[in-house]
């Protein structure tokens, strides 16, 4: 018994399982270790190989070199020059310096986002070891997020989103290591960076079982979330508010989006015509019906939301006593919100990284599916992307399946979460 009566075994599951064996550098290694070849072997097939696409095609670096332009001239974003992302983001846009070399300055931020995503590794592959005694299973994780790594391909670093997956796995991190203060920060950091970790936080207040718990992971969070908004100033802050929220509120149905995919198909089959347009920096369908399905996007993801955490609130005392689960947990939230999005953009897969690999030991089935998954995003992106744009079959079918993998996983992950588990014991 441990001084406050609690079973000292209850008192680890509760920290994630039984106390730990080996140095405490294992994880970090291994994560590291099987990372690092993924990332090389990216650079080399992309970058100097140049066996299929280059590592900056059809790349976002050029907009927020302009950003990091214009602040280093002095210019105020959201007052003095438009900007799509919240004032942290582009904070993050200016650090990579070389505001007049844009090839010195894509260089910069790509090694940037390569070293976030080892970051990620590192923290995905000690949150897998809160989670299962021995290293097999923490090297099943490390081995599946380098994978997934390769399988996405070169948006994982020519985009920010690196830093937004790298916040989560450090929520998740945090979240099993009963760490609310730490997972509050994470969650809050990454809201202020790219919004979308806050459909997160609802799931890491659900493994809060106390008040006190979630008393500090709110606080922490709101501080993050609320605190770089405050730091800009009230009218930068405000600008920036309603900035951010009309242009994502105005945008289309973006082409490569899953609820587009019906408009798509419909065009391939002869029933009515579309065609692509371009608008808010993304190629849109323009179809019947798409204006339609735009204006359903919101009530759809938060309707799917909504149903997520009602399964998952029934089954709270079960993932409580099964922290391992907390990764199918974050799988079906961000698939809740990516599959009805007017807007899916395939960096957006990018957050997947640490939930997939942490779902690899659970339910290797499912992970091994949004591998694929990852793997079909590339083969259209960046390479086929203005096939698609054409509308050529071949590429809209590729899309379509990419699509209807991701609303498989949705399912799948659904089903696992509402099927009753009897704890295991820990297998070394």
């Amino acid at each position: 018994m441990t001084a406050r009566g609690a079973p000292a075994g209850a008192r680890a599951q509760d920290r994630g399982g039984p106390e730990r064996r080996g140095p405490w550098w294992a994880p970090p290694a291994i994560g590291l270790g099987l990372y690092v070849p993924a990332a090389v072997l990216l650079v080399a097939v992309l970058g100097f190989a140049g066996l299929w696409y280059g590592l900056f095609d059809i790349s976002d670096i050029p907009l927020y070199h302009s950003y990091a332009t214009a602040m280093d001239r002095g210019l105020r974003p959201f007052l003095d020059f438009p900007a799509e992302y919240p004032p942290l983001a582009l904070r993050l846009f200016a650090y990579p310096g070389h505001p007049a070399e844009l090839e010195a300055y894509a260089a910069c931020f790509f090694l940037l986002m390569l070293l976030a995503l080892a970051v990620g590794a590192v923290v995905t592959a000690a949150a897998a070891a809160r989670l299962w005694a021995g290293q097999r299973r923490v090297a099943t994780v490390a081995a599946t997020y380098g994978l997934s790594v390769l399988a996405l391909g070169a948006v994982v670093a020519n985009r920010f989103d690196a830093v937004v997956a790298t916040l989560l796995a450090c929520a998740l991190w945090a979240t099993v290591s009963r760490r609310w203060v730490l997972a509050g920060l994470a969650l809050g950091l990454g809201t202020a960076l790219k919004l979308t970790p806050l459909i997160l936080l609802p799931a890491a207040a659900l493994f809060a079982a106390d008040r006190r718990s979630r008393a500090a992971l709110l606080g922490a969070f709101a501080v993050a979330a609320l605190g770089p908004f405050a730091v800009e100033g009230p009218s930068t802050a405000w600008a920036a508010v309603l900035r951010v929220f009309e242009f994502h509120g105005a945008r289309p149905v973006q082409l490569e989006s899953a609820l587009g995919t019906p408009l798509l198909l419909a065009h391939l089959a002869g029933l009515q015509p579309a065609r692509v347009g371009r608008a808010f920096g993304s190629e849109f369908i323009d179809a019947r019906g798409a204006g339609l399905l735009a204006r359903a996007s919101g009530p759809l993801a938060l309707a799917l939301l909504l149903g997520t955490y009602g399964l998952v609130w029934r089954r709270r005392a079960e993932l409580r006593a099964s922290p391992r689960r907390l990764a199918l947990v974050a799988l079906a939230a961000l698939l809740a919100f990516l599959v009805p999005a007017k807007v899916l953009s395939p960096q957006f897969l990018v957050w997947l990284l640490p939930a997939v690999a942490l779902a690899a030991p659970e339910a290797p089935g499912l992970a091994a599916w949004l591998v694929v998954v990852l793997f079909l995003t590339q083969l259209e992106f960046p390479s086929r992307y203005l096939e698609l744009v054409a509308l050529r079959p071949a590429t809209v079918l590729l899309v379509a399946a990419r699509n209807a993998g991701l609303a498989v996983a949705l399912v799948w992950v659904l089903v696992r979460l509402a099927q009753p588990r009897t704890p295991s014991p820990e297998v070394p």
